[in-house]
This record gives structure tokens, sequence and C-alpha cells, in this order.
């Protein structure tokens, strides 16, 4: 008798059922909808040579955009890039980039859609692009042994230049 009286014994299985839906859209939640992240730098930075250690040219750089992150899937980065006194910069990049093998890969374009073929060799960065390491160059004619390169949020040119030889040497 005291067995029937016991409300919750009684309904047990309405309870794990119901702990078993929330934990199953929970898992589907967390799984397939991405988090994004608005990613917005300004300031000055030094482009440095990894070859001459006199160049330090500062420049006004700009990256704006949306970072989303995928639990599965790969992460992917819109937005805008521009570098005061770059050749070939001479106006702002729509970048689309992502993120795979752990480097992030995609196209720099003109605002027009033209594709950017001077100035910017490639953008690398962590994942949360929060460390930003721009290699500069013509579109394959890179030699990093004496590559011109900025690195957003790097205070010193041996800081700068330990990021980017961690990316491209």
């Amino acid at each position: 008798m005291n067995q029937e009286n016991n409300w919750f014994r009684k309904h047990r299985n309405f309870f794990w059922g119901f702990a078993v839906v929330l934990l199953t859209a929970y898992l589907v939640l967390f799984l397939f909808v991405p988090t994004q992240k608005q990613i917005e730098y300004t300031g000055t930075v030094s482009e440095y040579s990894a070859s001459d250690e006199t160049v330090e040219i500062p420049h006004a750089v700009t990256v704006r955009g949306t970072l989303t992150k995928r639990v599965i899937g790969h992460n992917s980065f819109y937005g805008t890039f521009y570098i005061e006194g770059v050749e070939g910069q001479d106006r702002e990049l729509k970048l689309s980039l992502t993120r795979e093998k752990g480097r992030w890969v995609g196209g720099y374009e003109t605002k027009d859609g033209e594709p950017a073929t001077a100035g910017v060799y490639e953008i690398a960065s962590t994942q949360d692009m929060e460390d930003i390491v721009v290699a500069l160059g013509e579109a394959g004619s890179f030699d990093a042994a004496g590559a011109h390169f900025l690195t957003l949020g790097a205070s010193t040119r041996r800081g700068a230049l330990e990021e980017f030889q961690g990316w491209f040497a």
C-alpha cells in the first residue's frame, strides 16, 4: 500500500522520459547551433621584414566581421579587412574565410567582387581570430625568409617575428 501512495514512484517513467528528451534537445543545440562573435580591431600595426631588422613601417589596420564557431563543421569568418599604405590595399577587402586543418583558408576580394591578388599573400590566425598574422606579397610569389608581415597583437618585433615564423616557417 505504501508503494501505491508514492506519487513519484508511480510517475517515474514520465520523469525519466522527460529527462532523456531534455538531454537530447541540449545535445542537438550544442552540436548543431553555431555561436557567433563580433571581431573588431582598429589600430596601428608595424610592418616588419623577416630578413631585415631595420624595416618597421607603421600601418593603420582595420578588421571587422563575424566569427561563426561550430562544434560540428568548419568555423567561418566573414568581414572586411583594410591595411593603409600597402600596395594593392587601396580599398577594403571582403574576407570569406573557413577554418580547415588548423588554418584559415578562403578568398580575399574587393568590395566590387574582384579577386585581390596584390598586397596580402595570406592571413593566419588562431581559431578565435585573436592573434592575426598577415603575410604581405603577391599571390603565388611568397618567400618566408624575406617576407614582410604584420602581426596584430604583438607589441615587439621579436614577438611579431616569432608569431610569423610559427605560421609560415
